[in-house]
């Protein structure tokens, strides 16, 4: 028994040194700067970002897990789906700051990152840039549009029809378009209507003619992520084509 127990312990003495079963950080970075210039490729525009890379920026390295020393917070540990590579780079990430933290409360006292990977002497965990967001987020709209015409080619059908959006949250207006669609031609979509806003479409003016026009929807509440669609029918006046003129031939008689 004593024998197996020995056996046992080497087994498990042999596991650990080799790290199977478990990703072994091969290194600790602390943090080299809290501060950095402002950039523009994170991964969306409505939230804050930290934008971290191991320098040599080489490829070959992978963040396994980032600690960040928040103020207000205390030390806050990301990792797995926390940690946003930039593009395939895994030494080339993003962070999301947390709701109610600031760009600015990123300390560099106690904030370190484990690294996989070859790490060299010279390498540094840097603050690479940041990324402000608006904190809003967005829906769009995307307008249609169709001529009903009962008498084709009596009716004068415009080459375009101009249409207005209009969307409001609590009485403030937060996005306005302009539209000139084509009958039958490809949507137009209005972009980054903040979530929360009610859209009104109106087509203005009317081309003579028109006898209804009909929304297949309005008064659209915008959430997150949206993609609505709206389509804007125009029914054109049943036309009775006008009598032709009869020639009549006239008869002689003699």
């Amino acid at each position: 028994m004593y024998r197996k127990f020995l056996v046992f312990l080497a087994v498990v003495g042999l596991v650990g040194a080799l790290g199977i079963g478990t990703a072994v950080a091969d290194d600790t970075l602390p943090l080299h700067n809290n501060t950095a210039e402002v950039g523009t490729d994170c991964p969306d525009t409505i939230h804050n970002f930290w934008h971290f890379v191991v320098t040599p920026n080489n490829g070959s390295l992978e963040f396994d897990e980032i600690r960040l020393n928040i103020d207000g917070l205390g030390v806050v540990s990301f990792s797995g789906s926390d940690i946003i590579p930039n593009g395939s780079q895994l030494d080339n990430v993003f962070i999301q700051v947390p709701d109610g933290s600031s760009l600015d409360d990123l300390l560099l006292t106690d904030s370190e990152a484990d690294i996989l990977g070859d790490v060299q002497p010279q390498s540094l965990f840097n603050l690479s840039h940041v990324c402000v967001g608006t904190g809003e987020e967005f829906g769009e709209l995307s307008v249609n549009k169709v001529v009903d015409d009962p008498s084709p080619g009596q009716n004068v059908i415009p080459a375009t029809f101009h249409v207005n959006v209009v969307c409001t949250d609590n009485g403030t207006e937060t996005k306005s378009a302009s539209l000139d669609l084509v009958p039958g031609g490809a949507a137009q979509t209005v972009t980054e209507i903040p979530a929360g806003s009610t859209c009104v479409v109106t087509e203005d003016p009317v081309p003579s003619g028109v006898i209804d026009v009909t929304y297949s929807t309005n008064n659209i509440l915008i959430e997150e992520g949206d993609k609505d669609t709206v389509t804007v029918t125009n029914l054109y006046d049943e036309v009775t084509p006008a009598a032709q003129a009869v020639a009549l031939q006239p008869a002689f008689t003699g």
